[in-house]
């Protein structure tokens, strides 16, 4: 029964061994994947305001051109 016991023991022991390397690596995959979603949605958010920048633009020549015409 020790023994028996002893023998568990021991393949915990390597069980566990071979899983906290592999939690650390998930763990810096799910820091990756949290960076890469903040510097996606602040790449979407610099081409949101370019573009409003750009529209707000287009809108003024539009006003201009407009008043030209008058």
């Amino acid at each position: 029964m020790d023994e028996e016991k002893q023998t568990i023991e021991n393949e915990i022991i390597e069980l566990s061994r071979q899983i906290t390397p592999i939690t650390e690596e998930i763990r810096h995959c799910n820091n990756i994947l949290q960076r890469v979603e903040r510097i996606r949605q602040h790449q979407l958010h610099e081409q949101i305001e370019q573009e409003k920048v750009q529209f707000e633009k287009e809108q003024e020549k539009q006003k201009k051109d407009k008043n030209k015409a008058r």
